[in-house]
């Protein structure tokens, strides 16, 4: 059924009345779950890991990953001596469909199916001062069985905001969520916990009154009269390009890189007074020497592809995205591209006989068609319109000029 602002509060009650009961005999323990594939937090998780167990956390840690794609069995292995478990969500949807699992829909996904009990759930670009373990003893938690976290204190949904109407919950004067870090018992939030991934499946309609999933948390455990207890200090950003979460005594827990993440290729901004920054650029560094991660993203090529590859490694192309910009490339060895690169090409690789150019965090994978000789050309959706795409060896000599600078028709 297509929700509207009408008719989701009793569709909500409808699904809220079919909830089953909490199965006590599939969950157990304490743990930490993050979601974190692919390049990019890939990356993150790593870091991530390390620095926790370099903190003496010694909680076990599953490590979510969307689907096939990100679910790298190379850095599966560098993981593995630290006590983590990696889950594919395409395996879990198996057994557990979801209607639209995506980035930040997987996250109350993969709270609710994990195997453990009690969570401490932490995006993969947070970075603790401490070890967090504490947490799960605090009086507050174990009072209440949910502890969330602030935004800013300048970030609150307004009393005339929609959302309230929306998600069936009374107006109350109470900060915005930050939902980079969550303690979640789920034996005690059972129905919320469902309610939220609700939410999150039909984030098409949900998205619209609130910026990702974060705030369907504090608005399942609102529309479930759920208690949460929230440390009284606001999210900070006085540091630059973090924001910064806080005890139960004030002191700063958690420094979440939500804009400056870790980057496995490029390079890492220093950011001053940032806890742990040396460490944690060591580890990167040793994730760096260890894991190759355009290896997976190649895993399906065949062997004449490979022959294909032998043959073109070294090359210089021009790379053209007409009507924009265009510059030399060179097609290097290990799949990268050397000389000219830019973060929306920086792999190439030869898959079912195209090129395949993918960014530095592994994604936007363009796959261009081999038009004549050694020329590929694809066509690009950028916003309402369509760019072309061309790649033609830097021996024939330069594209055509203002001639072809051309947008492909508006869509």
């Amino acid at each position: 059924m297509l929700l509207t602002a009408v008719n989701a509060p009793v569709e909500a009650t409808r699904f809220i009345d079919a909830i089953p009961p909490f199965p006590s005999e599939t969950f157990d323990g304490q743990g930490i779950v993050v979601c974190g594939g692919g390049i990019k937090y890939g990356a993150c998780a790593y870091v991530l890991v390390r620095l926790l167990r370099y903190l003496g956390c010694d909680l076990p840690i599953e490590v979510w990953c969307l689907n096939d794609d990100e679910f790298d069995p190379s850095w599966i292995e560098l993981v593995k001596p630290y006590d983590v478990e990696c889950v594919n969500a395409a395996e879990v949807l198996k057994s557990h469909p979801h209607r639209k699992l995506g980035g930040w829909e997987l996250k109350p996904y993969a709270i609710l199916h994990s195997r453990f009990r009690e969570i401490l759930f932490l995006d993969a670009d947070n970075v603790p001062v401490v070890d967090p373990s504490f947490l799960f003893n605090t009086p507050q938690y174990t009072q209440t069985g949910t502890l969330f976290w602030p935004d800013p204190e300048d970030v609150q949904t307004a009393v005339t905001n929609s959302a309230w109407d929306v998600f069936d919950v009374p107006y109350c004067d109470c900060p915005d969520q930050e939902s980079g870090q969550l303690l979640i018992d789920k034996s005690r939030c059972w129905s919320a916990l469902n309610l939220c991934n609700y939410f999150n499946e039909h984030s098409n309609f949900y998205y619209q009154f609130v910026y990702g999933d974060k705030d369907t948390f504090r608005f399942a455990w609102q529309r479930m009269n759920q208690p949460i207890c929230w440390p009284e200090k606001f999210a900070s950003g006085e540091i630059p390009f973090v924001l910064l979460q806080h005890d139960f005594e004030g002191n700063v827990l958690f420094q979440h890189r939500y804009f400056h993440k870790w980057s496995f290729y490029g390079d890492n901004t220093s950011i001053p007074r940032f806890h742990h920054q040396e460490i944690c650029l060591q580890f990167l560094q040793k994730l760096r020497e260890t894991w190759q991660p355009q290896h997976h993203l190649m895993r399906n090529i065949s062997r004449s592809d490979r022959e294909s590859i032998n043959r073109l490694t070294g090359r210089r192309f021009i790379y053209e995205r007409f009507g924009h910009n265009r510059w030399e490339i060179q097609l290097g060895e290990n799949a990268m591209i050397e000389d000219g690169y830019n973060p929306s090409a920086y792999l190439w690789w030869i898959e079912d006989g195209s090129l395949a150019l993918a960014g530095i965090n592994g994604k936007q994978k363009l796959l261009c068609s081999r038009n004549s000789g050694e020329v590929w050309e694809a066509v690009q959706q950028h916003g309402l319109h369509k760019i072309k795409i061309q790649v033609r060896p830097l021996e024939n000599g330069p594209l055509q000029s203002e001639a072809t600078n051309e947008i492909m028709g508006v869509v």
